[in-house]
């Protein structure tokens, strides 16, 4: 500020100072500078001035906004394509939803594509089961279009997205020039992983559930319930004489494929690597299809609320040994009900001291002797309750078979 004060004066005065310095630089100001950088001295105010000038003018550097992703941000950069395998009701449809809502839990962008909404809505919803015969030339062509538009839909909506994402194909691919077809397909596109996800089902039970299902959908609208039962079964016989289950020797054993059997009984995962393949494939393999119910509480009432001690009030040990009760009376119902693995329970509670004593109050409210089994001098001699993060399990010496296994 100083010097541009007197640089102003001496503009105005024109002064000679302000003059020599005009002639210095005319004739060669820079060396004149070099010249004063190499004495010692300072640069007259004018040239100081200058170079101030000329880095304001010098551009700014772009900056660029930070992306903020979820978990699947950071996983991989390639895009998959989940393609389901398998005969018509196996379930590759409830699958695939139970996939799409995981993977979006997860925060992976998801779409699946229906090679059977494609077909209806082209107007052959309700097709006979010849529709599906191999000696219908016609018909088969039109097949083969409808999973070629669907898969060309999945790969187009793959190439538009810039991020890790999955896109679920979801038709039958029950024959290895199918699955060929859609391997080299993937491969014309950098970027895209296929994965092929088979679904086999022999259970009677299943199948059976998975019948009636199918009697409700856009096919059999409106359709006499055993004309089109009978009708879905030869479709599902039509398919089956020409599936091929997914081999290991497929594409020279380079095709990544999980199989599953009866909706997670058993589960192959075959060539499957990188974070987002290997999350989906552990999901699969802790699906199920058994009835579950899940209940939620607050801890009992505490004197303290539990935050040091976690001593219970008269009125929280009452509703521990009700709230016991009433978990015994639901596990007996579910188990009238024929409902087997899922009358099974467990009580998953937090860490606090308040919630562990309402978990031995339920306990001494049964006439049941519990305790907490955990990591040795976690629990103190004179107190049960933990002192800090453990998990526990409830235990009974007399084998009682009202027993609730819980763990924090």
């Amino acid at each position: 500020v100083r010097q541009q004060s007197a640089q102003a004066k001496d503009s105005s005065s024109g002064s000679p100072l302000r003059r020599s310095h005009e002639v210095e630089r005319a004739e060669g100001g820079n060396a004149s500078d070099s010249a004063l950088s190499a004495s010692g001295l300072a640069k007259p105010p004018t040239a100081a001035l200058e170079s101030a000038q000329a880095k304001q003018r010098r551009p700014r550097r772009k900056t660029h906004k930070s992306r903020v992703y979820g978990l699947g941000g950071y996983s991989q950069s390639s895009r998959v394509m989940l393609c389901m395998v398998g005969l018509p009701a196996r379930g590759k449809s409830y699958i695939t939803k139970m996939l799409q809502r995981y993977l979006q839990w997860s925060g992976f962008p998801v779409r699946i594509f229906n090679a059977g909404n494609i077909r209806r809505q082209e107007g052959l919803a309700g097709a006979a089961a010849s529709f599906f015969k191999d000696d219908n030339k016609d018909a088969a062509c039109m097949r083969e279009k409808v999973a070629s538009e669907c898969m060309e839909e999945a790969i187009k909506w793959l190439s538009m997205q810039t991020n890790v994402c999955v896109a679920i194909f979801d038709a039958t691919n029950t024959t290895k020039t199918r699955r060929k077809a859609i391997v080299a397909r993937c491969r014309e596109n950098r970027g895209i992983t296929p994965v092929f996800i088979e679904s086999i089902c022999d259970n009677a039970a299943v199948l059976e559930e998975n019948y009636k299902l199918k009697m409700g959908n856009e096919d059999y609208s409106g359709m006499d319930p055993e004309k089109a039962r009978a009708d879905f079964i030869e479709r599902v016989k039509n398919y089956e004489r020409r599936y091929e289950t997914i081999e290991e020797n497929e594409q020279e054993g380079e095709l990544t494929f999980i199989k599953l059997f009866n909706v997670g009984q058993k589960v192959i995962m075959h060539h499957c690597s990188g974070y987002l393949v290997s999350q989906i494939g552990f999901y699969l393999s802790n699906i199920h299809i058994q009835p579950r119910r899940i209940w939620l509480t607050q801890h009992a009432q505490a004197e303290d609320e539990g935050v040091h001690k976690g001593e219970l009030t008269d009125r929280g040990k009452a509703y521990c040994s009700e709230l016991y009760s009433w978990l015994v009376a639901q596990r007996a119902a579910m188990k009238e009900a024929g409902e087997g693995e899922g009358a099974e329970m467990l009580v998953l509670m937090g860490t606090a001291p308040v919630h562990a004593a309402t978990f031995e109050h339920m306990s001494l409210g049964s006439r049941w002797t519990g305790g907490f089994v955990a990591d040795e001098a976690v629990l103190s001699q004179d107190n049960i309750v933990p002192q800090r993060s453990v998990s526990c399990s409830s235990y009974d010496s007399l084998a009682n078979t009202n027993e609730f296994p819980a763990m924090s």
